[in-house]
């Protein structure tokens, strides 16, 4: 298996920086609705896959540059892309 690195960090770049600089790790911590409505006025697509403690139902299906989100007591404690 060949890598080329180049194309490996544009790809984690565009999964994590959208054209406008928004940076997705900046959506950890955040209230949950504040969170979404950012990752929406960025033309990012999200799913909820945890909520406090409890997995939501979702097909294990990956999707380049969605964002899975964690949350907890309202706030979004950790984030998974696809």
């Amino acid at each position: 298996m060949t890598t080329n690195i180049k194309t490996d960090i544009i790809n984690l770049t565009n999964d994590t920086v959208s054209p406008e600089g928004f940076q997705i790790q900046s959506i950890v911590g955040m209230k949950k609705d504040a969170a979404i409505k950012l990752l929406e006025e960025n033309k990012r697509e999200w799913r909820i896959i945890q909520e406090d403690g409890d997995a939501k139902m979702n097909i294990d299906n990956f999707k380049t540059g969605r964002v899975n989100l964690v949350i907890d007591k309202g706030f979004v404690s950790s984030y998974r892309l696809g």
